[in-house]
């Protein structure tokens, strides 16, 4: 069953698993989600880095969830971007 998240303070007991000037990354425990939050356009590493680390918490932790907020300001997914992630 997918819970119902209509934002990040929509959760209890949000642990903080990245940050950046470019995304936020958070484990929700209480409903089994990764919260992955776009702050601004980036590519390759500073791309590629947060998603690695969402990737980390939902190997971790069984039936985890992902959710990605892309509102942020001048974010794009560029086909660069997703050649080198491919890549990698």
């Amino acid at each position: 069953m997918v819970s119902k998240c209509t934002d990040m303070n929509d959760a209890d007991n949000l642990i903080e698993i990245y940050n950046s000037v470019f995304c936020d990354v958070f484990y929700a425990a209480d409903k089994n989600v990764v919260l992955v939050h776009w702050k601004k356009y980036c590519e390759l590493e500073q791309y590629r880095e947060p998603l690695m680390k969402a990737l980390q918490v939902i190997n971790a932790h069984s039936g985890c969830n992902y959710v990605a907020d892309r509102t942020g300001k001048g974010f794009c997914f560029h086909t660069r971007v997703q050649i080198y992630l491919r890549d990698r």
